[in-house]
């Protein structure tokens, strides 16, 4: 699957669009790979990351952890969920690696072998050699013997999910109980299902996983790395679609710096975290100073300026767009949740057509994905649905 582009030379880069030296622009309809929550080249996140940048750095892991900026940042973060333990990394993909490694330490304290990792396929968890047989278990080089794959809820109306859903809770209750020498210790998902299209998980699955899990002493962890920091309407998916419903262990990224800066951050519940003593796990850069600052500034925006209530605006705005171009037979169907999107075409549009159109997207022929800005107002919609209607003229 290939992301569109045309080898042309970006000028600038401003709120939700790439302009080019030829005078062409591309409106990105992902939004950098669902990171750039506040825009492009957000002048107020650069001049804080510029500014700290100047004057510290650098600091010595485990040493100064309690520099002012980074505390500043592990308060935020711990506060927006009760979290109990914060673990720097430098992108999603180790977010995703550090949680693994939390869950395994965990387990070994409490005296378990249990390596076997539940996931739910096809997804995106990152492009280390585990998380890639996390994801798809087609990349069969990649896959990793500690997997337990299974297919994710696939379902286009929504009358439809509940029984996919159940489908995926029984074959998860079953690979944990009938496991052997890989013994699931961890179901690891992405909460909004986005690789097939925007197929956010009810309520009721978040409450029968967490049942489930809390059972058979089964972690349970959520890949949030596309889906944090407002665009599923809170700080947390779990906050805004499980009803309660709280993971053991988190991975964020992405959206946590605006998209300024690359930066994952795993966090912990107490019942980890109070295992973690004498767990070491880090990098050169832990943290990264400029990734902080892009942390603190994207956080104080998204708090000043209301912009997780604006996610409720953009869903929708985006639900309004859309049964417009249902009633212009457009489009066949769509789903929203948040800042995403997913629309389900009539009749598929080959790859050109989105660049002659000035869109970028990660392309399927069937489906168009997108991710709205947290900034996105009528400006953006007005934008976003004139492109729209040029692609599917």
């Amino acid at each position: 699957m290939e992301i569109l582009s045309m080898k042309r030379n970006v000028k600038k880069t401003h709120k939700w669009w790439i302009e080019y030296e030829d005078g062409s622009r591309t409106l990105d309809l992902e939004m950098g790979q669902m990171a750039y929550t506040l825009g492009f080249s957000n002048e107020e996140i650069v001049d804080d990351m510029a500014d700290q940048l100047r004057t510290v750095s650098r600091v010595i892991p485990y040493w100064e952890e309690d520099h002012p900026t980074i505390q500043e940042a592990k308060n935020m973060i711990c506060d927006s969920g009760e979290w109990n333990k914060i673990q720097w990394s430098v992108s999603g993909t180790s977010a995703v690696e550090a949680a693994i490694a939390m869950a395994d330490h965990y387990h070994m304290k409490s005296g378990d072998n249990r390596p076997g990792i539940i996931t739910y396929t096809p997804v995106w968890h990152g492009t280390s050699y585990l998380t890639f047989g996390m994801s798809n278990p087609d990349l069969r080089a990649f896959n990793s013997s500690r997997c337990v794959n299974i297919k994710t809820p696939n379902w286009i109306d929504v009358k439809d999910r509940h029984e996919e859903e159940k489908r995926v809770l029984i074959q998860t209750r079953n690979a944990i109980s009938t496991a052997h020498g890989n013994a699931v210790g961890m179901v690891v998902f992405n909460p909004i299902a986005n690789f097939n299209g925007i197929m956010p998980y009810s309520e009721w699955f978040w409450q029968e996983l967490r049942n489930i899990c809390n059972s058979t002493s089964t972690l349970m962890i959520v890949d949030d790395v596309t889906s944090c920091w407002g665009k599923c309407k809170d700080w947390h998916s779990y906050m805004s679609m499980g009803n309660g419903v709280k993971p053991d262990i988190s991975a964020l990224g992405k959206a946590i710096a605006g998209g300024h800066a690359p930066i994952g951050v795993t966090v912990a519940n107490k019942k980890v975290a109070d295992t973690l003593s004498g767990w070491i796990y880090g990098h050169s850069w832990n943290p990264s100073m400029g990734a902080i600052a892009a942390i603190n500034a994207t956080t104080r925006i998204t708090k000043r300026d209301n912009l997780i209530g604006n996610s409720h605006w953009i869903e929708d705005q985006h639900d309004q767009m859309c049964d417009r171009l249902l009633q212009d037979e457009k489009i066949k169907s769509w789903r929203s949740y948040g800042c995403f999107l997913a629309i389900d075409l009539v009749k598929d549009i080959p790859q050109e057509h989105y660049i002659a159109k000035g869109l970028s997207t990660k392309y399927r022929p069937n489906v168009i994905k997108i991710t709205a800005p947290l900034i996105a107002n009528e400006e953006y919609f007005n934008d976003l649905e004139t492109s729209l209607r040029g692609l599917l003229e």
